[in-house]
């Protein structure tokens, strides 16, 4: 039986970066709908360095200006007002001035006639075939198709969106060339994540021959994509599930062993001609195992990664994990903090040595935080009257949000929140994503790092293993 097959589907988000390009200014004004603030954010790098999400406050006349950091030519800038988006395309080094309309008739409104269009083509492109994530999610489904069927079925979906971008942009080829880049990678990353997919539903039982032939499918998606897509978070994903399954196809009797696939899948990508997708590849192979994998074998292939790939942006990002690490590491005493509960009372966390605490960090916004909800309510209803503090830390940037989602989402436990990411508690916690865990034992030091909630019966296990 295969354990430990990865997958990078629902990773939190990646600190890697690339070079900067110039960012985009974006001059907003909101013309009609409750506004109190927004938030602005590069879907096109959303997963590197320095594009956490951010809140902006519109003037007295609703008018904002932003500056977006970009690492590739075009981009497509989310703009979000509660659960209200608008995506419009932008160029690095550019302007766009817009007006956004929250009510009433909600849209766009640009300045420039060109970026009008561009933004008009890609919001039909959203609202009539659901964008690239409904391409995305559509070859999901398809992976319940007959394993012969699924190439075809896949070709067939992706010529339907290849012409649909033909004839919606029509003239104009820059905002063409930028879906299609996509849209290759996201079919390059489908054909990888097939080929895993069998790997998994067969367990044990593929023969050599069907081996084979997955590999050739996974060959399929190299044929679609170079190094020139290295700025798309997509590219991260593909370039990681290309080479780990490609190396576990060739090495099936090792399948189940984490350690093994994942330092022979290291080696290849590190072999890499690019020497960017090398590094990137590796970078985001590290992040994807940091806490599935033996923390002493993790840090030797940091320390590897740091020195072979020192000139390269991501190897302070590495260095900054592998300190991370060590300071959260099993046995360290826990980093104390102080904080006012939803109550007003003043407490510390030290305040509850004695007692086991589940530390969670989340927000109203988040939607896998709302996801993992229900189950942390379970396992907290498994511990009641046991010393065990499930202990709730909001990034919300206001008391009213705060509120609101603990509310609306059932939050049960102790609350308290913290001032969005720059708020003194998720720096003390290097908090780059939620929802993000902590479990502290009762003489306050880092218990192991536990799985999320839908993980119950391995959370409520090793919460068990502390009182």
């Amino acid at each position: 039986m295969y354990k430990y097959i990865l997958s990078t589907a629902g990773l939190m988000a990646a600190s890697f970066m690339l070079l900067a390009q110039k960012p985009i200014e974006l001059k907003g004004r909101i013309t009609a709908g409750k506004v109190d603030s927004i938030v602005v954010v590069n879907t096109t790098t959303a997963s590197m360095e320095g594009q956490l999400p951010k809140y902006y406050k519109p003037d007295a006349q609703g008018n904002f200006s932003v500056k977006i950091p970009t690492v590739t030519r075009y981009n497509t800038i989310a703009v979000l007002n509660g659960n209200q988006r608008f995506d419009i395309l932008g160029e690095s080094g550019k302007t766009l001035k817009a007006d956004f309309a929250f009510e009433g008739n909600p849209g766009v409104t640009f300045t420039d006639p060109k970026e009008s269009f561009s933004a008009t083509v890609l919001e039909r492109f959203n609202k009539e075939k659901g964008g690239l994530d409904r391409f995305q999610n559509d070859t999901r489904l398809l992976l319940n198709t007959g394993s012969g069927q699924y190439p075809a079925a896949l070709d067939s979906l992706y010529d339907d969106y290849k012409k649909y971008i033909q004839t919606a942009a029509g003239s104009d080829k820059k905002l063409a060339a930028y879906l299609q880049e996509q849209l290759d990678l996201y079919k390059a990353n489908a054909l990888v994540m097939y080929a895993a997919n069998q790997l998994n539903s067969r367990a044990g039982n593929l023969t050599p021959e069907q081996a084979q032939e997955y590999i050739a499918v996974s060959q399929k998606a190299a044929n679609l994509v170079n190094d020139n897509y290295i700025t798309y978070p997509v590219y991260q994903e593909y370039i990681v599930n290309y080479y780990l399954y490609g190396y576990i196809y060739e090495h099936l009797d090792q399948a189940g062993d984490l350690n093994k696939n994942i330092e022979g899948t290291l080696q290849r990508l590190k072999a890499i001609p690019q020497k960017k997708s090398a590094a990137l590849g590796t970078a985001r192979l590290l992040q994807m195992v940091q806490r599935n994998m033996d923390q002493k074998l993790w840090l030797a292939h940091a320390n590897d990664f740091y020195t072979a790939f020192r000139n390269d942006p991501n190897a302070a990002v590495i260095k900054n994990m592998a300190d991370d690490l060590q300071k959260f590491e099993k046995g360290r005493k826990a980093v104390d903090f102080e904080f006012v509960t939803l109550e007003g009372e003043k407490k510390k966390l030290s305040d509850y040595k004695g007692k086991v605490v589940y530390l969670d960090f989340w927000a109203s916004w988040c939607g896998p935080c709302r996801q993992q909800m229900p189950f942390a309510r379970e396992v907290k209803k498994h511990f009641e009257g046991k010393e065990v503090v499930f202990l709730y830390v909001s990034i919300d940037d206001s008391d009213e949000k705060w509120q609101n989602g603990i509310k609306n989402m059932s939050v049960e436990g102790v609350q308290t929140r913290s001032g969005g990411w720059g708020g003194a508690i998720p720096r003390l916690y290097n908090i780059s994503s939620i929802p993000a865990y902590f479990l502290i034992d009762k003489n306050g030091n880092f218990a192991e790092r536990p799985p999320r909630p839908s993980q119950k019966q391995e959370l409520i296990r090793l919460i068990e293993s502390l009182l």
